[in-house]
């Protein structure tokens, strides 16, 4: 999980999913302390959630985002388990436990991965040197990051990533234990897969798809995030409401994002209770 705001919310999530059938491993991010010190102090007795010491601050479309993530993968070398989902703090269970647990039962062995071929292909093959700084979408620095994308769409000029196909899709990602212990062992043997992607833009939708798409594991991938997430033309995905209820409802997806306390806390309210009233059923 990474997170880095709304911190009962995140509690809220971390402690519906602990337990002795699944661990949570957490990333805060490096520009909340105080976030990152409650919750760690208030689950420090709680012997399935563990959080990442070496923090990252994470800024959009940053190589921050894979160092990050990278860290929480780290984190549960030597641990053996037949899932890892990668989600944010914004995201919630649309399902039961159960009924995940019984979809992935039928699908052992499987990748859940959004992907696509050489789209994007521009973002990780020019050098966007200012993507890790705190205000890049913001003027001035938007402007050249805008600027500088125009040219290496035209002109992709890196050398790096060769003998790769280059894919792309949403970061979030559901993985089978065998293929993280592969990306695991190869990041270790292949320290320079990482650093290739350093001053890229909106890395962490390249590293995971590149990587597992050249690798042996391609056949068992689903383009599938398995996440019910929806896009209303703006640079976020959008935020549910309680006026999305229906659609979360009919949703196939297991995981939606993504979620905000502050703007609706009655939606979140709605989606515990759901999971509940199927427990009594």
């Amino acid at each position: 999980m990474m997170a880095h705001k709304n911190e009962e919310q995140t509690k809220r999530l971390i402690e519906w999913i602990a337990d002795e059938h699944h661990e949570v491993y957490v990333h805060i991010d490096q520009k909340s302390d105080a976030m990152f010190n409650e919750l760690s102090r208030y689950f420090k007795e709680n012997p399935h959630v563990f959080f990442v010491k070496q923090r990252i601050s994470i800024n959009w479309g940053g190589f921050s985002q894979v160092l990050a993530m990278v860290n929480l993968l780290k984190q549960t070398d030597g641990k053996t388990y037949d899932f890892y989902h990668l989600i944010s703090g914004q995201d919630l269970l649309i399902k039961s436990k159960k009924e995940i647990s019984d979809f992935l039962e039928k699908h052992q062995g499987h990748q859940f991965l959004e992907f696509r071929k050489n789209q994007d292909y521009w973002r990780v093959k020019g050098y966007y040197l200012l993507t890790d700084f705190k205000y890049n979408r913001a003027r001035p620095l938007s402007k050249l990051n805008a600027y500088l994308a125009s040219f290496y769409k035209k002109f992709p000029i890196r050398g790096n990533l060769k003998g790769l196909t280059v894919y792309k899709g949403a970061n979030w990602f559901t993985l089978s234990g065998d293929c993280v212990k592969y990306i695991l062992h190869y990041l270790e043997q292949h320290p320079d897969y990482i650093h290739q992607f350093k001053h890229t833009m909106c890395a962490d939708e390249h590293f995971i798809q590149t990587l597992v798409l050249n690798s042996p594991f391609k056949e068992t991938v689903i383009n599938d995030t398995l996440r019910e997430i929806q896009w209303d033309g703006g640079a976020n995905p959008k935020t549910y409401t309680t006026a999305d209820c229906d659609l979360l409802l009919k949703s196939s997806a297991l995981f939606a994002r993504k979620f905000d306390a502050t703007l609706d806390n009655e939606v979140i309210d709605w989606v515990y209770q759901r999971d509940v009233e199927k427990k009594r059923d």
